[in-house]
């Protein structure tokens, strides 16, 4: 099983949490940074662990544009990093749209000069996303894919590839938006941090659960989708 997005840098001991996780059945995984200040830690987890490295700023979790310059001084080429985010929209960022849209656009700028795809946050503001992810032809996918039928059918139109989270509600919208998204398309992720770390352990089962609910929706057997994730996460992110 193969988790598309976590947060490995922030929790207290993400070491220990691997070495559990991949005994009960995790193979791969991209742990996120979502600061300045987990940049390095999550390379190097990526890089112990056999799993990838997505290194962005959230827009949660930035105060200035100039926190991105010092970002991308610190950004390499490296065999572990292979994906850039997450970036992209929320409405509780303390930067206004004008702001985060140029945030966004270089953190895309940058995908684009180191050839690697995105990874997105939007809580809002997704058609813009679609339409930035256009203008700089860059790949990704959208973390936690949620929203209208419409925003999804949009996100889908540009070939992005849809994360689904564990902890989302299964609602009769989301069912449907299982429906509609072709399995070449699909990812599943927990969005483990610091926070869920405080409630819950890390289960590598709700990330089965999650995938035996959208085949079944699907009609595919829980196992088929299964090899199509893991299919699509390295068409996503290159050769393991």
């Amino acid at each position: 099983m193969i988790d598309a997005h976590l947060h490995l840098g922030r929790l207290k001991e993400p070491k220990l949490l691997l070495t559990q996780a991949k005994a009960c059945g995790l193979s791969s995984f991209v742990t996120s940074s979502t600061t300045l200040d987990d940049l390095s830690i999550n390379l190097d987890l990526a890089k112990s662990f056999n799993g990838f490295c997505s290194l962005g700023l959230h827009p949660c979790f930035i105060k200035n544009l100039e926190d991105f310059s010092y970002f991308a001084q610190k950004i390499a080429a490296h065999p572990n990093l292979r994906a850039i985010g997450e970036c992209g929209f929320d409405k509780k960022s303390p930067l206004d749209f004008t702001l985060q849209q140029e945030l966004v656009k270089k953190h895309l700028e940058l995908a684009s000069k180191l050839n690697l795809p995105v990874s997105f946050h939007l809580t809002s503001h997704g058609q813009d996303a679609v339409s930035l992810v256009k203008l700089y032809k860059v790949r990704g996918m959208v973390h936690w894919a949620q929203g209208s039928v419409e925003t999804i059918k949009a996100y889908l139109r540009a070939d992005l590839y849809l994360s689904f989270c564990t902890s989302s509600k299964i609602t009769a919208t989301m069912e449907e938006i299982f429906y509609i998204t072709p399995k070449e398309r699909i990812l599943v992720e927990s969005d483990f941090d610091e926070i869920k770390a405080q409630r819950m352990a890390y289960d590598v089962n709700s990330l089965y659960a999650l995938v035996e609910k959208i085949a079944k929706i699907k009609g595919l057997s829980a196992k088929t989708l299964e090899d199509q994730i893991s299919e699509n996460f390295f068409n996503l992110y290159g050769g393991k």
